[in-house]
């Protein structure tokens, strides 16, 4: 689990969840792949709405 503490700002938090989230994308099949990263880009940008 990513820990905003571990961060400067919530950008930061937000990109380094966007590449962990990449990272775990490229072991998947690509239907499962565009699925979680819809999933995945909304969430961030809830996240980074709400500051």
């Amino acid at each position: 689990m990513i820990l905003y503490r571990n961060f400067e700002s919530r950008d930061d938090l937000c990109r380094a969840a966007l590449d962990r989230v990449a990272r775990r994308l490229a072991k998947l099949d690509p239907q499962q792949a565009e699925e979680r990263t819809t999933t995945a880009v909304s969430a961030v940008v809830t996240a980074m709405a709400a500051d």
